[in-house]
């Protein structure tokens, strides 16, 4: 009788350090693992966290001409669709697309406007990687974005700056294009074609189209509002372009 006592002491004694908290409690998330859980939730995601989500849908467009070879960027609206500005790819007697020295096939026009200085590429195989898509807004004005491209034949590189003007007319090569993008964010030969994206929503406003060569912390993008309609419309009904012919 007295060891059966004994033992249902012990077992009231038990029972209540484990209510108290003791090492038998049924909590099994301890105040740190909380607040680690809370940390890891709230920590907001970093620029360098989106660049490395999104840099894979980024190329580099190499071309060959009659009058020699170029470099620009694109980025992926598709499994093998790639979209770019125009003057990246007139007079091309060839196309190859590369991710940093990599080659990921070749590529074809399936439509082009030089006047809104806008084309569509199709991949000779599909090309894995983030897809883009393209924003159906215009940027505010001193909005964040950053340029992602290839310029000066360098790496994969990104710039940030803002939107510094917006709806902008500029004459080049004998055509006004209009709703130009104006930014701050640093680009050179090589970025045209290339994202202008907002870090935030991922959005890209705009497709880098050449810097300002009189002035300093100026250049321009092609409008998202611009490319959007253009860009869908090639996707529904191609209009393949035939590449240059051979130099002779």
């Amino acid at each position: 009788m007295r060891q059966n006592f004994l033992v249902s002491l012990f077992t009231v004694v038990v029972a209540t350090a484990a209510g108290c908290g003791g090492s038998g409690s049924d909590d099994s998330t301890s105040p740190t693992t909380a607040t680690t859980a809370a940390t890891t939730e709230e920590r907001p995601t970093s620029f360098a966290d989106i660049v490395d989500e999104v840099r894979s849908g980024v190329v580099r467009i190499e071309v060959e001409t009659c009058e020699g070879t170029g470099t620009g960027t694109g980025f992926l609206v598709g499994p093998n669709l790639i979209a770019t500005v125009e003057h990246v790819v007139n007079g091309a007697t060839a196309i190859e697309l590369k991710r940093s020295s990599r080659s990921l096939g070749t590529a074809t026009v399936v439509g082009e406007d030089r006047a809104r200085d806008l084309a569509l590429l199709r991949t000779s195989v599909p090309v894995k990687g983030y897809r883009f898509t393209l924003a159906d807004r215009a940027p505010r004005l001193g909005e964040d974005v950053a340029a992602l491209g290839y310029p000066l034949g360098l790496p994969f590189s990104v710039t940030r700056g803002s939107v510094s003007g917006s709806d902008r007319s500029i004459p080049i090569d004998g055509v006004t294009r209009r709703k130009l993008i104006q930014t701050d964010a640093a680009v050179s030969p090589g970025n045209s074609g290339g994202p202008l994206l907002v870090p935030g929503s991922k959005e890209v406003v705009g497709l880098v189209d050449l810097d300002a060569t009189v002035a300093d912390g100026i250049a321009f993008a092609v409008s998202a509002e611009v490319a959007r309609p253009l860009l869908q419309a090639w996707q529904v009904a191609p209009q393949p372009i035939a590449l240059a012919p051979l130099c002779v």
